[in-house]
């Protein structure tokens, strides 16, 4: 099927491509050869400004595409401001399809209830070679994620995203790879990963060419996906079924109106046994992906945004408010613990987007609200208003994945983080009753499985994919063509720069502290190193700084140049917590007597960021894992 627009494409790469690619020096022997006939004329031009005047109107063009398409503008919007500044004077297209150079054609291709596109895997892995030039490696890999995506409330119609990672490049973004739209998910699986795989044989045996670079691509050595996702994939039960589970063999019983896995300790599945289907109770067809000769096992990860956070978390957090009374919390308790968390909400750092709110609003948490509740703030306004038995077994439960969750950590501690794993869910077991041994809770006790293979959970979890398909969604402004729409949006993105991490000090002052060891040459608020927001305010200002906690006063420039802050840090630390383990291996600790002195610390010294967060008689720190 093609979908055309009629455009005039006149943007400075098409211009140069219709007259050819001259060389330097054609390019020279040309302004040589004008510059005589001018000076024959008795006229001589400045042609090196009429040069620099062209080169200036491209990168006008350049940066006015960059803003719109960074900015979601609307075509329509784009062309009226065109039409604005060409009144002006400026020598710009009057269409916003010429500025944007939004394709004319290509090829969507009738898949059942919808359509599919492929964007291919190499142009997709090449848009994050243009951003990172550094790349040493010549083999990459890539992390799939599939899910489905929701466009409106009004309609069915849905996007399902073929998404990658690439896990050789650094601070690497989400590519596209293929694209399915339609009222209802793929109808058929073979089908719609037919390109994908035929795609990724072709590229994993041939490689290909960048600036005159071979890379080789190797099989996907993840997928990164939801559990229905990992079962429409797979081709298995699904996670309400007896046999569901991806990992054991154990089969499940039907309790309470739902399938449970009381038995911890059934024997594995292996990529062998999946190829040759052995346990025919857990499949009901061959995957496609068996093709490619990956781990059907190993290679699909349990995804902990939604095992953990959406999953677990969740379902804890609602047996406290409406499970049976032997669990639940009174009223009186829960708005306690409510109007503790909204009384932190101004000592989390600025870079978590979601700040704590009330208990009795958790069924509109997102995912990482229910992670910020498991790593910080549960242990803080817990304690001391669930009995001790919950509150241990919900500590078990936060150590382990903070452990997983820490790359640092969890080279250390796996092991131990999966024993406090099982550890959780037999005790759950005991406090809540083996009929919430659901999907989700059973799942809990092969987490470290994962983090042994790929390291900390976050290198394999769906939260970069997650915020990709909000800008995705955000990508379709009507409910006409969904898919068509997206792709051409996704043409029209310019390469990003590179995200802003240069040293930069912020918001000038002059009302101090100083010290007379460090004579100030200027004062600022805030300074930004390498990523790491350091500010004098509450929430920003607390850092470990060689194993003490200190907390920034102000941040001075000495007259060589050098940054650095004035800070004060706390003479007393003590263990916050003594199980499962003492809490300060892990950084956790309380502090209390600020010191009456200030020092002065290089800004370089400041690595570790800390949440510190008030107690009765004193405060309690926990190393910041996430910027969100």
């Amino acid at each position: 099927m093609d979908n055309q627009i009629p455009r005039e494409d006149l943007s400075c790469e098409a211009i140069l491509s219709e007259n050819g690619k001259e060389s330097d020096t054609e390019f020279e022997e040309d302004k040589e050869q004008s510059v005589a006939e001018t000076k024959c004329n008795g006229t001589e031009l400045d042609l090196d400004s009429t040069f620099e005047e062209t080169d200036s109107r491209c990168e006008l063009k350049r940066n006015l595409a960059n803003w719109a398409v960074n900015r979601n503008i609307s075509h329509s919007a784009l062309t009226e401001l065109l039409h604005i500044l060409a009144h002006c004077g400026l020598d710009l297209p009057k269409d916003s399809r010429s500025l944007l150079s939004t394709p004319k054609t290509f090829q969507v291709k009738e898949m059942g209830n919808g359509i599919y596109y492929h964007f291919g895997v190499a142009n997709a892995i090449t848009s994050q070679l243009l951003n990172d030039s550094h790349i040493s490696v010549d083999t990459l890999t890539l992390r799939v994620n599939i899910d489905g995506l929701p466009l409106f409330r009004s309609s069915k119609m849905e996007l399902w995203p073929i998404l990658a990672i690439v896990k050789e490049i650094p601070k690497c973004g989400v590519i596209i790879i293929g694209l399915y739209a339609g009222s209802s998910k793929p109808a058929s699986v073979q089908e719609y990963l037919n390109d994908f795989i035929e795609d990724l044989k072709s590229v994993t045996k041939e490689g290909f060419l960048y600036k005159g670079k071979h890379f080789n691509i190797a099989l996907p050595d993840a997928f990164v996906c939801d559990a229905p996702a990992r079962a429409f994939l797979k081709c298995v039960k699904g996670h309400s079924g007896y046999s569901s589970c991806e990992r054991c063999a154990e089969h499940g019983i039907y309790l309470d109106k739902k399938v449970v896995f009381p038995d911890c300790k059934a024997p594995l599945r292996t990529d062998e046994a999946f190829e040759h289907l052995t346990d025919e109770d857990h499949h009901h067809g061959v995957s496609p992906l068996q093709d490619l000769g990956i781990g059907m096992v190993s290679s699909f990860v349990l995804d902990y945004m939604h095992l953990v956070c959406l999953g677990h978390v969740k379902k804890v957090i609602s047996l406290w408010i409406k499970g049976p009374l032997k669990c639940r919390l009174s009223a009186v308790t829960i708005s306690i613990i409510s109007n503790h968390m909204k009384s932190i909400r101004d000592h989390f750092p600025r870079n978590f987007s979601r700040k704590p709110r009330s208990l009795m609003e958790y069924s509109q948490w997102k995912a990482t609200e229910f992670r910020q509740f498991l790593l910080y703030t549960g242990p803080v306004v817990l304690q001391g208003r669930l009995s001790t038995q919950m509150y241990n077994n919900f500590l078990l439960l936060s150590v382990a994945i903070r452990i997983l969750l820490s790359p640092a950590l969890c080279c250390k501690y796996c092991d131990y983080a999966d024993r406090l794993l099982k550890c959780y869910v037999a005790n759950f077991a005991k406090v809540y009753g083996t009929e919430h041994l659901v999907y989700n809770t059973h799942c809990l006790v092969h987490l470290a499985d994962d983090a042994r293979k790929y390291g900390a959970l976050d290198n394999i979890s769906c939260f970069p994919f997650e915020n990709y398909l909000g800008t995705l969604k955000r990508l379709v402004r009507r409910p006409q063509n969904p898919l068509q729409q997206v792709i051409r949006r996704v043409a029209e993105k310019r390469v990003p720069g590179e995200n802003e991490r240069k040293s930069k000090p912020q918001l000038q002052h002059t009302c101090g502290p100083t010290l007379p060891d460090f004579p100030a040459r200027m004062q600022f608020r805030q300074y930004k190193h390498e990523g790491i927001i350091i500010s004098c305010s509450v929430g920003n200002n607390c850092f470990d700084v060689e194993g003490k906690v200190a907390v920034v006063r102000n941040i001075v420039q000495l007259f060589s140049g050098a940054m650095y802050i004035v800070c004060q840090f706390y003479d007393k630390q003590d263990c916050f917590c003594r199980y499962p383990t003492d809490l300060s291996c892990l950084g956790i600790r309380t502090v209390a007597q600020l010191s009456d002195h200030l020092y002065g610390v290089p800004v370089t010294n400041l690595t570790k960021k800390l949440v510190l967060l008030p107690l009765r008689d004193g405060h309690v720190v926990f190393p910041q894992l996430h910027d969100q």
